[in-house]
Formats: structure tokens, C-alpha cells, sequence
């Protein structure tokens, strides 16, 4: 009962947080957010999820990936990739998280060697209401997860993007954020 009640919560807060972002109600508290200490909390934050998968973790050193940003928002749209990934990875499967940084961006990219995407279903990804990697028996979300990751990243003056060999296969996404200047 208890985890069907956190299931319709998280549905709950899906469907209000597309509302609040189609009419404009979400409102960025920005402050300077390193990405790597952000997607660090994002896999702290699926580690039940990430339990049943073989993680690789690779954190680019060198120019900090500084943002300008919401680490609320940002962690949400981090945390959900994290745990997307996680979900449609079978146990023994792995996921590759990374973060990098260039003069003028941060990337983040989370793949994994899960369930993949039918590349008809790419275009359409973050569209709400589109559960692109649904499972065989029907079970899976609703489509609101990746159309969250999207807004957010939009609101951050960000692009995100998947990639997918197809079914079985695997999935990449990317998200590219403005990197900010540290000095």
C-alpha cells in the first residue's frame, strides 16, 4: 500500500509540476551549481533503484562545470534521467554517468544498456504523455518524466537529447547546460 501510495504521489507531483511549467508558475532560485556535486546527489537520490545495476561513474576534472542555476530544479531533472535509466536497465546492465565541461557548456550524459528506444519514438520523447520505453507487461510511467527533464533544462537555457541504437539496445541523454564563467 505504501509504495502504491509514493506512486500516485509522484504522479500527483508529475502532473502538477507540467502544470506549473506549461503556464509559467515555476519560478528559478539561481545561484551558482557545480553539476558534478548536483548529479552526484542525483545518484545518491536513485541509489534503492541503482542497487540492481552495475554503475560506472565518470566525472570529468579539469574546467569546473559551473551553471547558473536552480539546484532544486536541477536535481530533479538529473535525478529523474538517473532513475529513468535505472528502471529500464535490467539487473546486471550498466549505466555511465559523466560530466564535462568546455568553454562554453556543461554536459551531462546518462547511458545505459537497457531497454532502448524504437527510433520512431525519438522525436517524441518529451512530449508529455509519451512513455517511449514502455515494458512488454504495459507497466511504466506516464510520459511526464522526460517532458519534466525538457521544460527545466529549457528553463535553464539548456537543450537535452536522446539517442537509442533501438530496442534493447540502450539510450543516451544529453543535457547541455551554459557553463558559467568562474572568474
Amino acid at each position: 500500500m505504501k509504495r502504491h501510495f509514493r506512486h500516485l504521489r509522484r504522479i500527483v507531483d508529475d502532473l502538477l509540476d507540467v502544470t506549473r511549467l506549461t503556464t509559467g508558475n515555476i519560478q528559478l532560485q539561481r545561484e551558482t551549481v557545480n553539476l558534478s556535486e548536483v548529479l552526484a546527489q542525483a545518484i545518491d537520490d536513485c541509489q534503492i533503484a541503482l542497487e540492481k545495476h552495475v554503475v560506472g561513474v565518470d566525472v570529468a576534472s579539469g574546467v569546473a562545470p559551473l551553471v547558473s542555476g536552480d539546484p532544486v530544479r536541477l536535481l530533479q531533472a538529473l535525478s529523474t534521467l538517473v532513475d529513468n535509466a535505472a528502471k529500464h536497465t535490467e539487473a546486471g546492465g550498466r549505466i555511465d554517468l559523466s560530466v564535462r565541461s568546455d568553454a562554453e557548456a556543461v554536459v551531462v550524459r546518462v547511458v545505459d544498456t537497457g531497454r532502448g528506444v524504437p527510433s520512431e519514438m525519438l522525436p517524441t520523447i518529451f512530449e508529455p504523455f509519451v512513455p517511449a520505453r514502455a515494458r512488454s507487461d504495459g507497466s511504466g510511467g506516464l510520459g511526464l518524466g522526460l517532458a519534466l527533464v525538457k521544460r527545466l533544462v529549457e528553463l535553464h537555457d539548456g537543450t537535452v537529447a536522446a539517442t537509442s541504437a533501438g530496442p534493447g539496445r540502450g539510450s543516451a541523454f544529453e543535457v547541455t547546460l551554459p557553463r558559467l564563467d568562474p572568474g
